[in-house]
């Protein structure tokens, strides 16, 4: 057998159910701060009645869901494509990439990025931030320059920081880009207060937006994430896909929320951003540090995020070390209700008197 292990299994927030039910814990009972859901959507009215389609192949190219999103976005739908999350989708362009191509990836970021470049032969450039967290966009177009990648993969808002790049800032890294790809990764983007409407650079340039229904629609186990590019680029993901990549289930799902009216948006992003208020008012109060943010998200101080990670973990609460963003001295919240809120406090209070 000539099998290579070309990196490690991928490792992200959620709850690792074999190590909860190993401490003799629910996983249903875990109050989960690790995995950047909204837990105020609204979303079990999406899930009934979409089973009817399970007895057969669902539409080989998922005709009506691009249809809703090519409709959301003001695009044709040959500028859309469906994918199993977007890790998937991440996954599949670097699929597209030729032997010797280049990566470049602003650091710390989704570790999902440097992985599919590494599983497909792919040359990583990492380009961390001149000073702070926050990505500085002169010094990632000077990188872009420099190196001059096939792809470069940017996170807006940036999973783990929640910092959010404006339009101008986006459009001078695309700027400096010239030929190569740009992967827009917006998976937190309606996690924004006021955010800008992005589709119009894919007309401009080879920008792919990624888009999913993870996150802000706290649909995790569905695993619907979407592409918008210029029909050539869709051409090519659509080149490199399974065939089926999207279940029956996802797809009637993502039919559903692309026909919610825009106040159920507004809502839950307004129950959001008030349960996050109140969770920094909580921990600041306390004497934790929180960094700032844009989304429902943000990182925390901690002395060894790894240690007080697994010792609220036996206290039933999850929060999301994050040492695989190379940031072992924060862990990552994301918004909850306030009855998760105060476990959590409890139990990190705990932790320190017992020394």
């Amino acid at each position: 057998m000539n099998f290579a292990v070309r990196t490690p299994a991928p490792f992200h927030g959620g709850l690792d159910y074999e190590e909860v039910r190993s401490l003799g814990l629910d996983p249903l009972e875990i109050a989960d701060f690790s995995s950047n859901l909204n837990p105020f959507f609204q979303s079990e009215g999406l899930l009934s009645g979409i089973c009817s389609g399970a007895f057969a192949y669902p539409d080989a190219g998922y005709s009506e869901v691009r249809g809703a999103v090519a409709g959301f976005h003001g695009v044709s739908a040959d500028c859309v494509f469906a994918g199993n999350g977007v890790s998937e989708i991440v996954h599949l362009l670097c699929r597209c990439l030729t032997d010797g191509a280049t990566v470049l990836i602003p650091s710390p970021t989704f570790s999902e990025y440097e992985r599919a470049a590494v599983i497909c032969g792919a040359r990583v450039i990492k380009a961390p931030p001149p000073c702070g967290l926050r990505f500085d966009a002169a010094a990632i177009s000077s990188a872009v320059r420099n190196h001059r990648p096939d792809i470069v993969f940017l996170c807006n808002p940036n999973n783990p920081t929640g910092i959010y790049l404006s339009q101008s800032e986006v459009e001078e890294i695309i700027e400096s880009a010239g030929a190569a790809v740009l992967a827009l990764d917006e998976s937190y983007a309606d996690f924004v207060e006021t955010g800008w409407d992005s589709t119009p650079l894919v007309s401009k340039s080879n920008t792919v937006i990624l888009r999913s229904l993870t996150k802000f629609q706290g649909l995790a186990g569905v695993r619907l994430g979407y592409a918008v590019s210029n029909p050539r680029i869709i051409s090519a993901l659509n080149g490199v896909r399974p065939p089926w990549n999207v279940n029956s289930f996802a797809c009637g799902t993502a039919e559903k929320v692309f026909s919610l009216p825009p106040e159920v948006n507004r809502e839950s992003r307004a129950r959001l951003f008030a349960a996050r208020d109140r969770l920094v008012e909580m921990l600041s109060s306390s004497g934790r540090r929180c960094l700032p943010t844009d989304t429902g998200f943000f990182l925390v101080s901690a002395p060894s995020a790894r240690a007080l990670r697994n010792k609220l973990l036996k206290k039933g609460v999850a929060v999301r070390d994050c040492s695989s963003f190379g940031l072992p001295s924060h862990i990552r919240l994301s918004a909850r209700p306030e009855p998760d809120c105060n476990r959590l406090l409890k139990a990190w209070a705990e932790i320190e008197s017992e020394g």
